[in-house]
């Protein structure tokens, strides 16, 4: 059972902090979501220094001239993909992904409304609060109440920087969202 303090936004509540086991054997601490981004990334096993974050090993990178801890939620959805070995970039499910964020279930032509660990969450425009383009995340862990734990890039006021929200059943940002399987 997994014990938490909760902050609302709006219809969309988060973890504030975390008071046991998470599932697949993931320990995070009690205060997990108050850690700074660098203790969340190497819980989450996260190097954004990684070929997978940069030009040479990301298309998205590549094309839109960021990196490292400076990567909009395409860059850093693609790079996560690419860094757990779920893909290589330009092949596959891979090559497939392309454009802005809201499109990448259109893209593959597959999407799925049960979450999945390792998968790419993806929000339409202008649903789940994304906005004009969509929004793209990486799912990281599935609770048992359904509930999933997701890193992103560029969500709410911290531009371009690196995130982690909690999407609990019954929110507006869990209704909207669509999974591509990796």
């Amino acid at each position: 059972m997994i014990i938490a303090d909760i902050v609302g936004f709006g219809n969309d509540a988060v973890f504030t902090s975390f008071a046991s086991v998470a599932p697949q054997g993931m320990t995070l601490p009690d205060n997990f979501l108050n850690l700074s981004n660098s203790e969340q990334q190497n819980y989450l096993g996260i190097n954004p220094y990684s070929t997978s974050y940069s030009a040479q090993g990301n298309k998205f990178v590549s094309s839109n001239g960021t990196g490292a801890t400076y990567l909009w939620c395409t860059d850093y959805a693609y790079g996560r993909a690419i860094e757990k070995g779920l893909f290589q970039n330009n092949s596959g499910i891979g090559a497939q992904i392309r454009g802005h964020a809201g499109f990448w279930d259109d893209d593959t032509s597959q999407y799925n409304r049960a979450v999945r660990q390792n998968s790419i969450v993806v929000w339409d425009r202008w649903k789940g609060g994304a906005g004009s383009v969509g929004h793209v995340a990486f799912v990281e862990k599935v609770y048992a109440d359904g509930s999933f734990l997701i890193s992103e890039s560029n969500w709410g006021s911290a531009r371009m920087s690196f995130n982690v929200r909690h999407i609990k059943p019954g929110t507006n940002a869990f209704d909207s969202a669509k999974f591509i399987y990796l």
